[in-house]
């Protein structure tokens, strides 16, 4: 069977998969290529690259652990890792850089335009609050609470812990300074113009509240307008509608759906 490590990126996925190594003696395996690098977090190599291993993996006796920044591929268990938006999409920023040789703009991360769409498009798809064999865990907690969440993960999975946790994010990042940035050292905002954030507000405010995460006083409507306008001008929407009416169609629809939500509560978190 597979227990899947979900997360939007640059959410604590690389953290938990640690934690699980060092803590529960487990290996674990990424969706992706470019994660097939064995380290500090356990990582195993596939046998060969997704989705060739998935009817292993799933018809197996044994768990194998997955991580993944797509959609469900099944009903099966997981455990979702959320962090603080802001905090998520300016580091997913830098790292796009730093390792895909890709510049994208806060803006363009807020509303999705990069790989995996947006942090609250994320969690729309997974629905982690109230999907069924799904543990949440607040990459806020792990940080701050690693020995309640750690219960928490043994109660979820069965698995016995073998060691205490320790943090070594200071080590981690004198090794490996891009990939281990800042860690919950910097505020969530730092970084993004008024703008920036009453744009992302505007958005995933819904999401940000079930998680209970501060919020400030000028999210709302006026600002999603206006952030918008700038957007799409920015895109050419009306002067390259014709030649980009793919991309900003795509776009749109995404951020109505968005824009949907925000008017409906979610479950908070407890």
């Amino acid at each position: 069977m597979i227990l899947w490590l979900a997360s939007y990126p640059r959410s604590g996925n690389t953290m938990l998969r640690t934690m699980l190594h060092h803590v529960f003696g487990c290996k674990t395996y990424s969706k992706y290529w470019r994660d097939q690098v064995p380290g500090k977090t356990g990582a195993m190599p596939l046998p060969a690259r997704w989705p060739e291993p998935y009817e292993q993996f799933f018809k197996a006796r044994e768990t194998y652990l997955v991580k993944t920044h797509d959609g469900p591929e099944d009903g099966g268990k997981a455990i979702y890792v959320v962090r603080n938006g802001l905090a998520a999409i300016r580091s997913y920023k830098h790292y796009l850089r730093d390792f895909g040789n890709r510049e994208y703009s806060l803006e363009q991360i807020i509303l999705g335009e990069a790989r995996f769409g947006s942090w609250g498009q994320h969690l729309d798809i997974w629905n982690p609050l109230e999907r069924p064999e799904t543990l949440v865990l607040k990459y806020e907690d792990l940080v701050v609470h690693p020995d309640e969440q750690l219960q928490r993960v043994s109660k979820f999975t069965g698995l016995t812990q073998q060691a205490k946790w320790v943090n070594n994010f200071d080590e981690l990042h004198a090794a490996h300074s891009q990939m281990y940035r800042q860690g919950p050292k910097a505020p969530p905002e730092e970084g993004f113009t008024e703008e920036q954030q009453q744009l992302f507000w505007a958005l995933h405010s819904d999401w940000m509240a079930a998680f209970r995460y501060p919020q400030p006083s000028f999210a709302g409507q006026r600002a999603l307008r206006t952030a918008l306008a700038n957007r799409l001008d920015s895109l050419g929407a009306v002067k390259k509608a014709k030649q980009r009416g793919s991309k900003l169609g795509s776009i749109t629809r995404a951020l109505t759906q968005r824009i949907r939500k925000t008017a409906k509560p979610h479950a908070s978190s407890a």
